[in-house]
């Protein structure tokens, strides 16, 4: 027996049914999160959270996120962004 053997296609059974332009391909778009300008109310309880710690765990991030109701990941963002101020702020400091 040979292990070449496969089942014939519907289109091997019937070509009438093959299709005679090819499939369109699909280009996926990555979807991007749209730009929201906190609140003070937001920008006063992220900055509270940043001066206790410049590291918040995942769970504090969630946390603050569902009280602010904001998308994590806009939290994750928010205090990358607030670390890098920092760290050109302090570059700028001391090379002057």
């Amino acid at each position: 027996m040979s292990s070449n053997f496969r089942l014939p296609s519907i289109f091997d059974l019937l070509p009438e049914l093959r299709p005679q332009t090819p499939a369109p391909t699909l280009v996926y778009f990555p979807i991007k999160l749209v730009k929201v300008q906190k609140s003070y109310h937001q920008t006063k309880a992220l900055k509270a959270l940043f001066k206790r710690t410049m590291f918040p765990t995942t769970t504090e991030r969630h946390a603050v996120a569902r009280q602010l109701e904001i998308d994590p990941k806009a939290v994750q963002i928010w205090f990358q962004n607030q670390r890098q101020k920092l760290r050109s702020k302090s570059r700028q400091s001391s090379s002057i």
